[in-house]
């Protein structure tokens, strides 16, 4: 059996559950944890009754609810300082001439190729071979 919740935070309401033979073997002792995000706002909810299942009634009549509300982390910093010597070593590198292009020869003259092959494909459009210079008729 799960026991439904409707939890409402300003003008969220988040639907969150447990089920009911936990939270009777944590004697009516729950968790509640509130994510938001990094504007404050409610993503997530999540119920939780860390507890064996029994069917037993609980020893007290009391409910406690633990509230926690997590933000999200900032993530790994990036390493700036590393980037910046290594854009610097190959600025270096490109000025005294050190850099090889490893590219293939499409990868490094595409822009010509291109627009070569697509003037090519247009003027043989223009110029189709076979028939008669005069439209097809038979010369009688």
């Amino acid at each position: 059996m799960y026991m439904l919740f409707y939890v409402a935070i300003s003008m969220f309401t988040l639907p969150t559950f447990v089920r009911g033979c936990h939270l009777l073997g944590t004697d009516l002792e729950d968790s509640l944890y509130v994510w938001l995000d990094s504007t404050a706002e409610p993503v997530a909810i999540s119920l939780a009754a860390h507890g064996p299942c029994h069917m037993e009634g609980p020893s007290t009549k009391m409910w406690t609810t633990n509230v926690q509300v997590k933000y999200p982390d900032g993530g790994p910093m990036p390493d700036t300082a590393t980037y910046i010597l290594k854009l610097e070593k190959e600025r270096e590198a490109r000025e005294r001439g050190d850099v090889k292009d490893n590219r293939s020869f499409l990868a490094k003259y595409w822009m010509f190729i291109v627009p070569g092959f697509i003037l090519f494909v247009m003027l043989s459009a223009q110029n189709p071979e076979g028939g008669p210079p005069g439209g097809g008729g038979t010369g009688r």
